[in-house]
């Protein structure tokens, strides 16, 4: 039995950062875009995105389709099993927990080249 190494090609480096840093600016324009267009049209801005990106054909009324009133979502809360409840409620705080730390570690900065 041999063994065999075979190595992927090179791709200099500057053309892979170059390409990252093209992908960053495209997301973070997008995203920008987003977040505005949501700020200025609310549920409307919602549902496209819906249809857009999770592929779901929302009915012109809201209402009924996109929201869910307050009654349906206790109704539907009253439905989850407790122990269920609970690993969902620990689950989430140890999210929320590990988000506010990482956030809080995070500082800006800027670098001259």
């Amino acid at each position: 039995n041999r063994i065999v190494s075979l190595k992927a090609p090179t791709i200099p480096r500057t053309s892979i950062a170059l390409s990252k840093l093209e992908s960053d600016r495209c997301i973070r324009e997008r995203v920008t875009t987003m977040l505005l267009e949501l700020q200025e049209k609310g549920e409307s801005a919602a549902a496209k995105y819906a249809a857009d990106l999770d592929g779901q054909s929302l009915q012109s009324n809201l209402e009924s389709s996109f929201l869910m009133s307050a009654e349906r979502r206790a109704d539907l809360i009253s439905k989850v099993p407790d122990a269920l409840r609970k690993d969902i409620q620990f689950a989430h705080l140890q999210v929320k927990r590990f988000a506010e730390a990482q956030k809080a570690s995070l500082s800006e900065f800027t670098i001259e080249s």
